[in-house]
């Protein structure tokens, strides 16, 4: 008896084949280059909250600037090297993403330890 989603994996299969252990590599190595990326991020952030108020939102933007320019970089370097459109990809988001995950809370204690202390010398 045939399953209802052997038709689905039938198609699906044959456009994802052709990884080769080089992509897992690839993969990686974007895995590794996110994560440098992110600690640079979160040490622009703490950097540009200690000098401002609003250091917080122009570091958002910067993060989301530089991880956006990363991915595009990731893209087109791919594209033009042939590698598996997709692996680097999901590599450089996975490197970017995780570690935001423990980054931010601290960056978020740290903004409200800073405007506990203004909110002290307003008093």
């Amino acid at each position: 008896m045939k399953k209802w989603y052997n038709n689905i994996l039938i198609k699906i299969l044959p456009q994802t084949g052709g990884i080769t252990i080089s992509d897992y590599y690839i993969a990686g190595a974007a895995l590794l280059v996110g994560v440098l990326l992110a600690f640079v991020n979160y040490g622009i952030a703490r950097a540009l909250m200690k000098k401002s108020e609003n250091g917080l939102g122009v570091a958002s933007l910067l993060r989301q600037l530089v991880s956006l320019s990363y991915l595009l970089a990731l893209f087109f370097v791919g594209r033009k090297c042939g590698w598996h459109p997709w692996m680097p990809l999901v590599g450089g988001a996975l490197g970017l993403t995780l570690p935001m995950f423990a980054l931010t809370p601290s960056l978020l204690r740290a903004a409200h330890n800073q405007n506990a202390k203004g909110d002290e010398h307003n008093v």
